[in-house]
């Protein structure tokens, strides 16, 4: 993990680089509607796996290198030769969004915007989400500490940030809580081929921009909402169970069928117990329509 002087040595060395820049050099690029914000940093922690108006910034396709970015370069360093792709920012009443895209995969800018928005709205929901453990229900209190979000959209085979290191390669994505207050952080998506998804997932996802989806379903649960119980440790099943309702939205399934599904068939893991994923309420399900960021 980088010391607070390496950090603070990378973000000097990205500003040298805007200096340098040549400003009157024509750049390529389209601009489109997308979704993103800005940056902070400091040690990181990692963390696995409406009622708001919709007003998206503006995404601009540019083929710059990762290096001329001063967040790829404090928290993704690994991608400083690479081309971004996409880059944009989106800001939703909890926070700002900065965005990434390395990868040729078409990301749906406001499509995305509903998966974070809904996400953050997860905290007017406590007194709904419940574990049943040892035979009790408790309730499960939510708080959004994030402010600041950095999101990199990467290809499968492309090398971790210097915090997750190699033992997230299996998964297809990961947050990092940074500074002691969680009020920054950032995620990573990887994005699969179709016949490359990971064990075992191809039997749930029929290609890799489904899978994307889900991952940054769960991922956008991971960086709005932290959830909190007295004793236990819930937030791994507490954002799988809110990813894995957006994937039964997205299949169309009726909420009496999801709220049985996710009873049987879906589980995860507190404090060494084998639990349920939780259901959440119909009101909520019903509010979760069927989203699609990348195609």
């Amino acid at each position: 993990m980088p010391s607070r002087y390496e950090l603070e040595q990378r973000r000097r060395a990205a500003e040298q680089i805007k200096k340098s820049r040549n400003e009157n050099q024509p750049r390529s690029h389209t601009r489109r509607n997308i979704l993103l914000g800005a940056g902070g940093a400091a040690a990181a922690a990692l963390v696995g796996f409406g009622a708001y108006e919709l007003t998206a910034g503006k995404d601009t396709q540019i083929g710059e290198k990762g290096g001329n970015f001063q967040d790829v370069m404090i928290d993704y360093l690994e991608m400083k030769d690479k081309i971004v792709r996409q880059h944009g920012t989106i800001t939703t009443p909890q926070k700002n969004v900065n965005y990434y895209n390395f990868t040729d995969k078409e990301f749906d800018p406001e499509e995305a915007k509903k998966v974070y928005l809904l996400a953050e709205q997860l905290k007017t929901e406590d007194v709904l989400i419940k574990f049943r453990l040892n035979g009790v229900d408790a309730p499960i209190q939510v708080d959004n500490p994030v402010k600041t979000l950095r999101l990199f959209i990467v290809d499968h085979d492309a090398p971790p940030t210097h915090e997750a290191g190699h033992a997230l390669d299996d998964y297809g994505g990961y947050t990092g809580l940074l500074k002691s207050d969680n009020s920054f952080a950032y995620t990573v998506i990887r994005s699969f081929p179709d016949n490359k998804l990971p064990a075992g997932e191809s039997a749930f996802y029929k290609s890799g921009s489904a899978f994307a989806n889900s991952t940054l379903f769960t991922e956008a649960c991971q960086a709005s909402a932290r959830a909190s119980l007295p004793g236990t440790d819930v937030q791994e099943t507490f954002c799988n169970s809110f990813g894995r309702m957006l994937d039964y939205v997205a299949k169309g399934m009726p909420f009496d069928q999801y709220r049985q599904v996710m009873k049987t068939n879906n589980h995860g893991i507190v404090n060494g117990q084998s639990v349920p994923l939780v259901p959440l309420s119909e009101e909520f399900y019903n509010r979760a329509t069927q989203i699609a960021p990348f195609k």
